[in-house]
């Protein structure tokens, strides 16, 4: 699997740290400096949609091409208070590149000011995609 600088400093963070270092990063990276460029984007989804995890999570493939391409996502509503994000990152990623998504994809929890849990990681077996349940009370 071709790696990329990132990926190989996510590999170092996680033999150091964990897999969990690489969420922490993640959530922070985004709740730091990155809200400020996406704030505005999300809010705006908000006020259209709504303010539920699931409103997010159904508009997260917007969001994503307009910060992360090439990847996309999908969303499938699975209750009332979960889902399942499927992550479509445009090339393989690593193990420590999916926990760093889980992260990333907790922060619609502060958003929505609720508690909740991003699973971990289902990978496809090409290592392609990979998908999370979500939920939240």
């Amino acid at each position: 699997m071709d790696t990329t600088p990132s990926d190989d400093l996510l590999a170092a963070l996680a033999a150091a740290h964990g897999l969990d270092a690489c969420r922490v990063l993640g959530h922070d990276a985004i709740e730091g400096p990155l809200m400020v460029f996406l704030k505005p984007i999300v809010r705006g989804v908000m006020r259209i949609v709504g303010t539920t995890p699931h409103a997010l999570y159904e508009h997260l493939d917007r969001i994503i091409t307009l910060s992360a391409k090439p990847y996309s996502a999908t969303y499938e509503r699975l209750g009332d208070k979960s889902g399942r994000v499927t992550l479509l990152p445009g090339r393989p990623i690593t193990e420590p590149g999916w926990h760093l998504w889980r992260g990333i994809l907790g922060v619609a929890f502060d958003l929505c000011r609720v508690e909740g849990v991003v699973d971990l990681p289902i990978p496809s077996p090409d290592k392609t995609s990979f998908s999370v349940l979500v939920r939240w009370h």
